[in-house]
């Protein structure tokens, strides 16, 4: 389980998630990490979670894909069920 928590003030938006990964059999702790992903060319930030061996990939073509935040906030339902639905 994520836990993710937007933060949003007039001027600034505040992403906080925690860390952990764990073992989906049993639950314990494997590691942490970051689950938060910066998109600094668009003002941006992304957060994950699910299976973390995908996320390379997302982020590479998330990065890519979108040279503002307005067209990421269009066109990223549509660049998500391309990418993972068909």
């Amino acid at each position: 389980m994520t836990a993710v928590n937007l933060i949003v003030k007039q001027s600034a938006a505040f992403l906080l998630t925690d860390g952990a990964v764990c073992e989906q059999a049993t639950g314990s702790l494997s590691f942490v990490t970051s689950k938060i992903w910066p998109l600094p060319h668009i003002n941006a930030v992304i957060a994950f979670r699910g299976n973390l061996q995908v996320v390379p990939f997302v982020f590479a073509n998330l990065a890519s894909l979108f040279p503002s935040f307005d067209h990421m906030k269009l066109s990223l339902g549509v660049t998500w069920r391309s990418l993972f639905l068909n």
